[in-house]
Formats: structure tokens, C-alpha cells, sequence
């Protein structure tokens, strides 16, 4: 029974040993895998960035032979772009702050404004009919008013000539002729009416008034 249990023993101590150096074994073999894994990913990632520099120095050498530039004025140039692109920014930011359109007294200043500006504000107004009539101002609507209906333009006496004008003057007496004889017209029926009607009660208090007939 001893020699038994001495061979147990020592057999356990044995397969606990072997485990335990195969478990060594395994992660040591396990981080070497690793770190060759992290060796390789660095070392991938190293030969893309090497390439995208590579690509990038040789886009700006192909820039520069095309356009004759070497690499000190080829950056003086990309400066000034960026300088000016950024004034522009400001530039817009600056008229969109001062745009401010005066709708004021638009009748009396109209005929003096230039015709970009004229262009400009038939926008603007074309613009604000867009809104109900309750948001605009009181001189927003003179202004659409005048622009829609106003004396300018095509509707400015001074810019018709004299076939126009002989033509303006033809249609407006034939008009009112028409309008004229139409109210004479009238007056004259609503005349004869009445004496139809007077003519038919007095026959009709005849009638009424004759004695009936015997049969």
C-alpha cells in the first residue's frame, strides 16, 4: 500500500509538472506570436505612410516641373491662396452684414437709381411677396405698389412715342363713346318702361271701372 500510494503521488506531481511547463510553453509561444503580429502590423503601417509621403513629394515635383516652380515658391504660392480665399470669406461676410435695403420714398427715388440697384430691389421685392402681407411695413408695400403699379418703365408717360400715344388717345374716346352711349341707352329704356307701365294701369282702372255686360 505504501509503494502504491508513493507511485500516486509521485505520478500526480509528474502530469502536474508537464501541465503546468506545457502552459509555459503555450504562452510563451502565444506572446511571440504577438509580438510578431504587432511587428508586422507596425511595420505595414510604416510602408503606408513612407508611400503616401512618396506619392505626395512626387505630386508636387510633377506640379512643379509643369509649372516651373520650385518647392520654396510653390509654398509661397499655396499662402497666398489661402490669404485670399480667406478675404474673400470676409469680404462676403462684410456686404451681407452692410446689405440693407431703404424702401423709403421709393417713387421719388427710383427714376435716380442705377439699374443694377433698380435689378436688385425688384428681387428684394419679388422676394418679400413671398410673405404674408401682415409681416411686411408700411414702406415695403408702397414699395411693391409703386414697382408693380407704378409710372415706370413701360408705363412712363414720357417714354411713349406718337403712334402710341395716338393709339392711347383712339381707344380711350372709344371707350368712353361706348360707355356714354350705353348710359344714354339705358335712360331711354328705363323712360319707355315707365310709360309701358303708366299706359297698362290706366287700361287696366278702365276695365275695372266699365260695368259687366249682360248676356
Amino acid at each position: 500500500m505504501t509503494l502504491t500510494r508513493i507511485f500516486a503521488q509521485n505520478s500526480r506531481c509528474f502530469s502536474r509538472s508537464i501541465i503546468s511547463n506545457s502552459e509555459r510553453r503555450f504562452s510563451s509561444f502565444n506572446n511571440i506570436i504577438c509580438q510578431q503580429h504587432k511587428k508586422d502590423m507596425s511595420d505595414v503601417l510604416h510602408e503606408i505612410s513612407q508611400t503616401k509621403k512618396d506619392i505626395t513629394i512626387d505630386n508636387k515635383k510633377t506640379f512643379e516641373s509643369a509649372n516651373g516652380l520650385d518647392a520654396t515658391e510653390f509654398a509661397k504660392n499655396e499662402d497666398s491662396r489661402n490669404e485670399l480665399k480667406k478675404s474673400e470669406e470676409n469680404t462676403l461676410e462684410d456686404e451681407e452684414d452692410e446689405y440693407v435695403v431703404d424702401y423709403s420714398q421709393l417713387e421719388k427715388r427710383w427714376l435716380k437709381m442705377k439699374p443694377e440697384d433698380q435689378l436688385m430691389l425688384i428681387d428684394d421685392i419679388n422676394t418679400l411677396q413671398t410673405f404674408s402681407w401682415k409681416f411686411l411695413t408700411k414702406d415695403q408695400k408702397k414699395a411693391i405698389y409703386y414697382i408693380s403699379y407704378g409710372q415706370w418703365g413701360p408705363r412712363t408717360q414720357e417714354n411713349l412715342n406718337i403712334p402710341e400715344l395716338i393709339f392711347k388717345i383712339f381707344s380711350s374716346s372709344i371707350l368712353f363713346g361706348v360707355v356714354g352711349f350705353a348710359i344714354v341707352n339705358y335712360a331711354i329704356d328705363k323712360e319707355k318702361v315707365q310709360e309701358i307701365e303708366e299706359t297698362e294701369a290706366k287700361q287696366a282702372l278702365l276695365q275695372q271701372n266699365e260695368p259687366a255686360t249682360k248676356k
